[in-house]
């Protein structure tokens, strides 16, 4: 069973489908920003990763997420502060 969480970020609406079940500790977890889709992945470690900010780890989901909209151009426009 997968979890939904939603929460605005600077004006951008973000989408968790975080994995509840115990097999799904490790491995991808959708998000959405604005309705298009990124890939972040939950390293056996427990910290976060996405290609769009390689070698960079998180400590959740919601950082990493947030990171992205910060820093990847494609993201950042229409930002509001």
């Amino acid at each position: 069973m997968d979890q939904n969480k939603k929460e605005i970020y600077k004006g951008k609406e973000i989408i968790y489908e975080i994995p509840t079940t115990a097999e799904k500790n490790v491995g991808e977890i959708h998000v959405t920003i604005d309705k298009e889709h990124i890939h972040a992945t939950r390293m056996e470690d427990g910290s976060y990763g996405t290609h769009l900010l390689p070698f960079q780890n998180y400590g959740s989901v919601e950082e990493l997420t947030r990171d992205v909209i910060d820093k990847v151009p494609q993201f950042r426009k229409g930002l509001s502060k």
